[in-house]
């Protein structure tokens, strides 16, 4: 803005400000590259190309409703939700795996249904529930923490997208 300036032979050397605004979009599709043209009706063969980039500023995320939930060895159940914070160019699938305290997988302390949820361009903002269920064991030991953790493919596939829920499923022995 403005889309012309108009030189004079009063204002010929005074400088004029073009300001340049990028556009926000709702799609995780990186930095975009693009160009100004600058050119003259006066002066021939005077065109000028100015490359720029529009920065993305959408930030891919697994959002989950809790980050703390309690089971207990009796079979309790809890739920939590998960959506996208973005719009995915292609199908993306959420798995759901327990981990013990020390992160390493474990069907020990519970158990989580489904294991895995599937996001398109059109559900990704629905949140889909999870269900996660305690499980006995025959061992007085105390309350038990251990982690459920999210991951992503495609475009949510980076493990610093990754998502851990804590949980303590409490002893009955």
């Amino acid at each position: 803005s403005p889309n012309s300036l108009v030189f004079s032979t009063g204002n010929w050397s005074t400088e004029q400000t073009v300001v340049i605004t990028g556009v926000d979009d709702s799609k995780i599709d990186g930095n975009q590259p693009f160009n100004i043209e600058i050119s003259s009706s006066y002066l021939v063969d005077s065109t000028e190309k100015i490359s720029m980039i529009n920065y993305d500023n959408e930030t891919r995320k697994i959002i989950i409703s809790k980050t703390n939930i309690n089971t207990t060895e009796g079979g309790s159940t809890e739920t939590f939700t998960v959506a996208l914070s973005q719009e995915p160019s292609s199908d993306v699938r959420i798995t759901i795996e327990v981990y013990d305290i020390n992160l390493n997988p474990s069907s020990s302390e519970a158990s989580v249904n489904p294991t895995s949820l599937t996001f398109t361009s059109s559900d990704y903002s629905t949140a889909q529930t999870v269900t996660v269920t305690g499980i006995d064991d025959i061992y007085d030991d105390g309350d038990q923490n251990y982690y459920i953790q999210l991951s992503g493919d495609g475009e949510f596939s980076s493990s610093l997208l990754n998502e851990k829920i804590m949980v303590t499923n409490a002893d009955n022995d």
